[in-house]
C-alpha cells in the first residue's frame, strides 16, 4: 500500500491545537494502522475546519495512548499538537478525553486501558487505598505472562505479602518446576496414587497372613482345643484400612 501523501494546508497554525485520529477512506485499515505504529506517523482531522493532515509526527508516549477508529467515517482519539515551522506538519504530543469520555479519576489514582475488538487490558492504581489492579479480558483467549531469565538460569521471582496470598482459578492451577518446596521444607511429599497402591498391597498381605495364621491355629486345636477360637476372639473388631478416599480430587503431584 502506498503511504498517504501529506496534504499541504494554507492555514497558518498558531499555538496549541487539537484534532482527531482518523483512518483515511479507501485504505486497508489493518495495514494502515500497522504502518502508523511502525513509522510513528498518523493522520488527523483538525478541529474547527482545519482539514485532514497525513504523516503527522507523534511522540512515543502519545502513540501508546491513542485509539484508531474502526471506519473512515468515525473519529479516534482527540490529540493535542504543535506545528513544526519547517515541515508544516503537526507534532502530536498529548491525548485528550473527548466530550463523551471520562476516566473517572480521583486524586492519587491512575488508569491505563487498551481495547481492541472486544478485548481489553486495564492497569489501574489507587494510592489512597494501596491498590494496584491488572485486568486482562481477551474474549476467547487471555494470558498474563511474567518472565525472568538470565544466562546462569538462577533468576529469582519474589512475591511477598505482609498478610494473605490468595490464588484462585476456575479450572486448574499448574506448577512446573525441578523442585517445589513449601516453607523451605526438606521432607519429600507423598504421591497419593503410589501410597494407595502400597497400602492396598499391605492390606492384602495382612489378609493373607490372617488366613494362614487361622489355618495354623485350626491345626493346633487338635493339641490345644480352642486355639483358633481364641485367635478369632483376639482379632474381633479389627479391620484393614480403607484407602479409597486417600487421594485428593483437587491437588496432584508428579
Amino acid at each position: 500500500m502506498n503511504r498517504p501523501l501529506p496534504i499541504q494546508s494554507t492555514q497558518a497554525f498558531v499555538g496549541i491545537q487539537y484534532g482527531y485520529i482518523i483512518v483515511p477512506p479507501d485504505v486497508d485499515r489493518t495495514l494502515f494502522v500497522e504502518q502508523c505504529y511502525r513509522r510513528e506517523r498518523v493522520s488527523i482531522l483538525v478541529e474547527r475546519g482545519g482539514g485532514v493532515i497525513h504523516e503527522c509526527y507523534i511522540t512515543r508516549e502519545a502513540i501508546q495512548r491513542i485509539e484508531f477508529p474502526q471506519t473512515s467515517k468515525q473519529l479516534g482519539s482527540c490529540v493535542l499538537f504543535l506545528t513544526d515551522i519547517f515541515s508544516g506538519l503537526p507534532i502530536i504530543f498529548g491525548v485528550l478525553s473527548k466530550e463523551d469520555e471520562s476516566q473517572l479519576l480521583k486524586e492519587g489514582t491512575f488508569y491505563i486501558r487498551k481495547i481492541f475488538q472486544g478485548s481489553s487490558v486495564i492497569i489501574s492504581g489507587d494510592a489512597r487505598q494501596g491498590i494496584l489492579s491488572l485486568s486482562v479480558d481477551g474474549g476467547e483467549i487471555s494470558q498474563l505472562n511474567i518472565s525472568i531469565t538470565n544466562s546462569a538460569r538462577d533468576a529469582t521471582l519474589n512475591i511477598r505479602s505482609g498478610g494473605v496470598v490468595n490464588i484462585e482459578s476456575d479450572k486448574n492451577t499448574n506448577i512446573q518446576d525441578e523442585k517445589f518446596c513449601i516453607n523451605k521444607g526438606s521432607q519429600a511429599m507423598v504421591l497419593g496414587g503410589e501410597l494407595k497402591t502400597q497400602l492396598n498391597k499391605t492390606n492384602q498381605y495382612l489378609s493373607d497372613l490372617y488366613s494362614a495364621l487361622y489355618s495354623t491355629f485350626q491345626l493346633i486345636d487338635t493339641m490345644v482345643p480352642g486355639a483358633s477360637a481364641a485367635f478369632q476372639a483376639a482379632m474381633l473388631g479389627k479391620e484393614p484400612g480403607d484407602y479409597d478416599g486417600i487421594e485428593s480430587k483437587e491437588s496432584f503431584l508428579d
